[in-house]
C-alpha cells in the first residue's frame, strides 16, 4: 500500500466476493468479481496509471486507487476479506 492507494507493476486479483458483485475500473464496466480471481491467468491487467477500482454488490460498493508503475515492488496483489 502507498498512502491510500495499493502499488503493483501489473494486475490484480479478488480471492471472494458474492456471485453477483461487479467490478468497474474508472467509471467502467469490467465484469464480474469472481471473473477476476487469480486463477489461471484470471488477473484484471491495468495499464500504466492511478485508476480508481470499484465493486458494488447488494446496493453496497467499496472503491480504492490501484498505482500501476513498472517499479513497484509487486507485480500482482490477491486482495482477500477481511475478517470481521
Amino acid at each position: 500500500k502507498n498512502g491510500d492507494r495499493l502499488r503493483v507493476s501489473e494486475a490484480i486479483a479478488f480471492s471472494a466476493g458474492g456471485a453477483r458483485a461487479r467490478v468497474s475500473v474508472n467509471g467502467q464496466a469490467r465484469g464480474m468479481v469472481k471473473k477476476f480471481d487469480g486463477r489461471a491467468g484470471n488477473w484484471l491487467r491495468l495499464a500504466p496509471g492511478t485508476h480508481e477500482v470499484s465493486i458494488e454488490a447488494r446496493g453496497r460498493q467499496l472503491t480504492f486507487r490501484v498505482e500501476v508503475d513498472s517499479d513497484a515492488a509487486q507485480a500482482r496483489l490477491l486482495l482477500k476479506p477481511a475478517n470481521p
